[in-house]
C-alpha cells in the first residue's frame, strides 16, 4: 500500500495507541503461510476494541461516516499482489468494511470501525478478515494487512515467538527486512505493527497490546484468551501520533492541543484529528480518498494491492 509520501516506510514502532475498547485495524489480510515456507508467513485479523464513539469533532458520528467520505477501493490494485478475487473473499466494491454500511450495529462504519483491516475485510465485527484461507500461522508471519496469507509478495518473514513474547526482539527471527518494512508500513492501521500486534486504549487511560485475530473483537477485549496479549515488532509498523485517530481514540480523547481554530470565514473547522507520515485526512465533509487508497481511521492509508 504505499510509495509516495505514504508508501515511504515507516520504521518506528507501532507505539501505543489509543485502543479504548475500539481497536480496529484493518484486517485485510494477514494470516500464515505454511510453515515450509521460505519467504513469509501470515498474519492475522485485526484489532479491537470500540465504545461506539463519535469519530468526528464535527458532530459528525461515525454512523454517518461511511467510505463514500473515506474514499471507498473499487479495485484495490496499486501495485499488483491479491485482489479480492484472488484472495477469495468479497470484492472491495461490496465487502462489508467497504460498503457504506454499519454492518455490526456498533455505530462505525468502514474504516472508522476499528475491526475493519481494510477494505477487501468482509467481516466487521472482529478481526477476521472474512476471506476464505485467511489465517495465523503457528510458525512464521507475513504481512498482516496485504490481503492474503501467502508468503512470497511482502518480503516478511517474522516468528510467532516474537509476537507472543516468546523470543526476545533481538533475536534473529524477530528482524524485519527492509523490503518487509517498505511493502508493509503504508499498509498498516495507525497504532498496530505489521504483523497484526496492536495497541488499544482503555476507558481508564491504560492501554493493552492485542493480537489480531478471527476470535478477538471490541467486545471481548479484556478477555486475554479471545484476544492473546502480543509484543510489537520495534522495526515495522505505523506509530500512533497525538493527534491521530488510532483504534479506540476517537476525537473526544484527543489533546485541546489537536482541536483547529474556526475559520474567521465562518465555515466548518476541519477535523481535530490529523495524519502522519505525509498521510490525508479523511472523513465526513472531506474529499474521498485516492481510488488506490482506504480511509482508516480517519487517515487515507495505500489499500490491499
Amino acid at each position: 500500500m504505499l510509495p509516495s509520501p505514504l508508501q515511504k516506510a515507516r520504521l518506528a514502532p507501532a507505539a501505543a495507541l489509543g485502543f479504548v475498547l475500539s481497536l480496529g485495524l484493518f484486517n485485510v489480510g494477514c494470516g500464515g503461510s505454511s510453515t515450509s515456507s521460505t519467504d513469509s508467513s501470515g498474519g492475522a485479523g485485526s484489532s479491537v476494541v470500540s465504545f461506539g464513539g463519535k469519530l468526528s469533532s464535527q458532530g459528525g458520528s461515525a454512523a454517518t461516516t461511511g467510505s463514500a467520505q473515506g474514499g471507498s477501493v473499487a479495485t484495490a490494485t496499486s501495485s499488483g499482489g491479491a485482489s479480492a478475487a484472488s484472495s477469495g473473499g468479497a470484492s472491495a466494491a461490496s465487502s462489508q468494511c467497504n460498503n457504506g454500511i454499519d454492518d455490526d450495529g456498533d455505530g462505525l462504519i468502514d474504516g472508522f470501525d476499528p475491526e475493519c483491516t481494510g477494505p477487501l475485510d468482509n467481516d466487521e465485527s472482529s478481526y477476521a478478515t472474512g476471506i476464505p484461507g485467511d489465517n495465523r500461522d503457528p510458525k512464521w508471519q507475513d504481512c498482516f494487512f496485504d490481503g492474503n496469507s501467502g508468503a512470497g509478495d511482502d518480503g516478511c518473514r517474522y516468528s510467532t515467538d516474537c509476537l507472543t513474547g516468546k523470543l526476545p526482539s533481538t533475536d534473529p527471527a524477530c528482524s524485519v527486512t527492509a523490503a518487509c518494512i517498505k511493502f508493509c508500513s503504508p499498509l498498516t492501521q495507525n497504532g498496530c505493527d505489521c504483523f497484526g500486534c496492536c495497541s488499544v486504549a482503555l476507558s481508564d487511560g491504560s492501554s493493552v497490546d492485542v493480537l489480531a485475530s478471527a476470535t478477538c473483537s471490541l467486545a471481548n477485549v479484556g478477555d486475554t484468551k479471545a484476544c492473546p496479549r502480543c509484543q510489537k515488532s520495534v522495526q515495522c509498523g505505523n506509530d500512533c501520533g497525538e493527534c491521530e485517530l488510532c483504534a479506540g481514540k476517537t476525537a473526544a480523547d484527543l489533546p485541546a492541543s489537536c482541536t483547529p481554530a474556526t475559520p474567521p470565514d465562518g465555515t466548518p473547522p476541519p477535523p481535530a484529528y490529523t495524519c502522519d507520515a505525509g498521510e490525508t485526512v479523511c472523513g465526513p465533509d472531506l474529499p474521498a480518498c485516492p481510488i488506490d487508497q482506504f480511509c482508516s481511521l480517519g487517515c487515507c492509508i495505500v489499500a490491499i494491492r
